[in-house]
């Protein structure tokens, strides 16, 4: 799979495959996917090492931006850290990134929530 790839949805939950196997030896600018229609969601993030740093960016942007384009950063965790990152509240796109070079392999999936619940 691809980073940005699609993996799930049903008529309350989308799941997204933010970074598939990133070398974390370098940085990347991530992919952004599109929220709209969901609430609320929650980025899994696993495999960064060392001074390794994954971000979640976020866009309100009417439309996609560019992949090179950052946004917001919406939480940045600490160096070599796997985590959760909860968004409460939806932006219009999301994307994770690697913004500091280490070591690892960081795998990043989305889950994005509706109301309705089938």
């Amino acid at each position: 799979m691809a980073d940005g790839d699609f993996l799930l949805q049903t008529p309350g939950q989308l799941s997204y495959l933010l970074l598939d196997s990133f070398a974390a030896t370098g940085t990347g600018n991530g992919v952004w996917v599109d929220t709209k229609g969901y609430q609320s969601g929650i980025v899994v993030i696993t495999g960064a090492a060392t001074t390794a740093v994954v971000e979640v960016d976020v866009s309100n942007d009417a439309t996609k931006p560019a992949n090179a384009n950052h946004g917001a950063t919406h939480t940045a965790l600490a160096a070599g850290a796997s985590g959760q990152v909860t968004l409460l509240v939806l932006p219009r796109w999301v994307k994770a990134r690697v913004s500091t070079s280490g070591t690892g392999t960081v795998i990043a999936t989305v889950n994005f929530t509706s109301a309705v619940q089938a």
